[in-house]
């Protein structure tokens, strides 16, 4: 129970510390806006959506049959659209032609169903009323994967009979790979599989840590790549009055053999792209000094990309050998947060960094699907209340949708 309660204050502290400034949550006025918005008339027409930052109407509506999905590609959990950049983000942002769903539970708020609009993501918003706070989205046919509100519980909801199905109770991070669903399990720290019906359930491995304080949740993750099992976890050690944390990745075959550790080090998160595990490594428990690490996975080597001096780094994503992230910079006195809050990238050859929006209200989750960057916030700023952030990989077509 510390552990949980110490994941729960370290994210918060580096998110604080990272970033360098508050983040503003719904008062109550907007809370009631928001449910006001959820409960409208499911008959309620939904409105077109400007090209400028100007916000559409949010319909509410059932699960229904009008809803049509292809199959094709979404049998794993990533493909070509839906990078594993993606899911490491969160699964918040899913694409299923010729539709876009994203969740707007990132910004901490309650009760929010899953949106979807078409492909180009500005013409118009309907909400599944049926699906709400949903994380690591998944659409296989009609059916939708989804972590819910309780962190161990997994969801499958079918978009055109509007059955609810749990999958299962106890259920870490999970992934999807030929068919078969593999998690942890919370409650014995365990590597799982079933099949996409909840059925076969089979143990790949068991007591994945010794470490006493280890427990499944966030920032833990869980994926497959090139054949093999990956996961995550925040390791703390020391007693109560000096508790540190570090962070080591793990690998093993699709049967659980071959278990070794891949990298120990001190990150928030990290992402799989060409063979490399890249993420920000903190130097210290507090510092805002950080790295940019990439750890080839064939040469077991590190090597540092970038370094980055009293500023903070909130997300980042990878798309096309570029690496995107929100960077945050105390140099703008005049910004209301005495912060420049800047939307860039990392060309990974080069090493070259350039700025690709300024215009970021707050830090948030980082998803690019073909060549649109969205940044869903983290919190609600009281100068914007909106849904995402949207610009082109280039900078141009930047807006935000409501």
């Amino acid at each position: 129970m510390k552990k949980r309660f110490f994941i729960s204050a370290v994210i918060i502290i580096i998110i604080s510390v990272i970033t360098f400034f508050s983040i503003s949550y719904k008062n109550a006025n907007n809370n009631d806006k928001a449910k006001e918005q959820i409960t409208k008339s499911k008959t309620q027409e939904a409105k077109n959506t400007s090209s400028n930052t100007s916000a559409p109407t949010t319909a509410t509506e059932s699960l229904n049959n009008n809803l049509k999905l292809t199959n094709s590609g979404l049998h794993n959990s990533v493909d070509n659209i839906n990078s594993l950049s993606n899911y490491l983000n969160g699964g918040f942002v899913r694409y299923s032609s010729p539709f876009l769903f994203i969740s707007p539970s990132v910004t901490l708020s309650y009760d929010s169903p899953l949106v979807y609009s078409m492909e180009d993501g500005t013409t118009f918003f309907k909400q599944l009323s049926s699906i709400s706070n949903a994380s690591s989205i998944n659409i296989i046919n009609s059916d939708v994967y989804y972590k819910s509100n309780s962190i161990s519980t997994l969801m499958k909801s079918n978009i055109s009979t509007n059955e609810n199905t749990i999958l299962a109770t106890q259920c870490g991070p999970y992934y999807i790979y030929n068919d078969w669903i593999y998690f942890i399990s919370p409650s014995d720290c365990s590597i799982n599989k079933m099949t996409l019906n909840g059925e076969s359930l089979t143990k790949i491995k068991s007591d994945l840590s010794k470490d006493k304080n280890w427990y499944p949740e966030d920032p833990s993750t869980l994926f497959i790549y090139n054949n093999k099992i990956y996961y995550s976890d925040m390791i703390t050690y020391g007693d109560e009055h000096n508790l540190k944390w570090k962070n080591e990745i793990y690998s093993m075959n699709l049967d659980g053999t071959n278990f070794e550790k891949v990298v120990e080090d001190r990150f928030s998160s990290f992402i799989l792209y060409e063979n490399s595990i890249y993420y920000f490594r903190s130097l210290d428990d507090t510092s805002v000094n950080i790295d940019l690490v990439k750890f080839d996975l064939s040469t077991r080597k590190s090597s540092t990309l970038s370094s980055f001096s009293n500023a903070g780094v909130s997300n980042f994503n990878i798309y096309n050998n570029d690496l995107y992230f929100i960077g945050i910079y105390p140099q703008n006195s005049s910004a209301p947060t005495g912060f420049d809050i800047k939307l860039q990238k990392c060309n990974l050859t080069t090493k070259k960094i350039s700025t690709i929006s300024n215009s970021i209200a707050t830090s948030g989750k980082i998803f690019i699907l073909n060549d649109r960057i969205f940044v869903l916030p983290m919190g609600v700023t009281d100068k914007n209340s909106y849904l995402y952030y949207s610009v082109k990989t280039d900078g141009s077509e930047q807006k935000y949708v409501k």
